[in-house]
């Protein structure tokens, strides 16, 4: 799973990160490891905010996607053998970070990212909605904004799911929503 992963990010047209952003965030973990009046909270919210502001929407998303998988393998680390120093020896290269910042932001994602809040549940699809043709974006953001909808939505159903308070009515739910979303 590892090699597959490692081959996607190699394969961007550019890093993570970007040519541009990558030599700030380096520049700005120096600055802030250096300046002993920064509390620890200061430097995590001045490179969360530094991301945020600098960061194209992609890599912020694939960011996100990847800060969450890397949380599940360091919380599994007794069973998969991939500690916090393992993925940062692993990862750091391929995303073409630092082992200082990569070490950083692995393990606290709750600081470049705020918490996870969902939106509220669409109304179900009417009956005859299967019929209708898919109303598709228009444009690359549209596009964007309706991926995002869709990605929080189903990151919201998988935490019900995996916090056991799913039920039949909401896995037919699940099943009619994607099967009209095809």
């Amino acid at each position: 799973m590892t090699s597959v992963l490692k081959q996607f990010l190699r394969s961007l047209p550019e890093p993570l990160l970007t040519v541009d952003l990558g030599p700030s965030i380096e520049s700005a973990c120096d600055q802030l490891s250096s300046d002993s009046s920064a509390t620890c909270a200061d430097r995590r919210r001045r490179l969360a905010e530094l991301i945020h502001r600098e960061l194209p929407r992609p890599n912020k998303y694939l960011l996100a996607w990847l800060l969450q998988h890397m949380t599940r393998v360091i919380n599994r680390a007794g069973d998969n053998k991939m500690t916090l120093a393992n993925l940062v020896i692993v990862f750091s290269p391929t995303l073409k970070m630092s082992h200082r910042f990569s070490h950083w932001l692995f393990p606290h994602p709750v600081y470049t990212y705020r918490p996870y809040k969902p939106p509220l549940p669409p109304p179900p699809p009417s009956a005859d909605a299967a019929g209708m043709p898919l109303d598709l974006p228009d444009s690359l953001s549209d596009l964007e904004d309706e991926l995002f909808k869709q990605e929080s939505l189903l990151a919201f159903t998988h935490q019900q799911i995996a916090s056991g308070r799913a039920s039949a009515e909401k896995d037919a739910y699940i099943w009619e929503v994607s099967t009209v979303n095809l």
